[in-house]
């Protein structure tokens, strides 16, 4: 070989074209779900980064899990403003003299409530 053959390109025969994705050359030159798959295992994932389905389920269990949260704070607060429902109606049942006593009993456990305070 001579010196300027040595300095030449190789030859065109030896380098592939590609056409970019989605571009008809490349359904042409491969099968359809051949192709797609090929172009997918390509797909390079993230260091550290998590599939698809992997965020897809994983959220989903999140979902779940604030349904579930809510649904039990609701319940909470329905059984909070029953019993608050049914405290008032028995103290609009109590007699004068029943309400007396209650709160002679408050001012009796005020000194002692106090002494423990300290």
């Amino acid at each position: 070989m001579s010196e300027p053959e040595a300095d030449a390109a190789p030859p065109a025969a030896t380098v592939a074209a590609v056409a970019p994705p989605g571009s008809s050359a490349s359904a042409s030159s491969s099968s359809g779900s051949a192709g797609i798959a090929a172009l997918l295992a390509d797909v390079p994932v993230p260091p550290g980064g998590e599939q698809l389905g992997d965020a897809i389920a994983r959220l989903k269990r999140e979902q779940d899990e604030v349904r579930a949260s809510r649904k039990r704070v609701t319940k909470e607060l329905k059984n909070a403003q029953k019993r608050k429902q049914r405290l008032k109606k028995r103290a609009k049942q109590l007699s004068d003299t029943d309400l007396v006593s209650v709160l002679q009993l408050r001012a009796s456990e005020r000194p002692v409530v106090a002494a423990a305070a300290e």
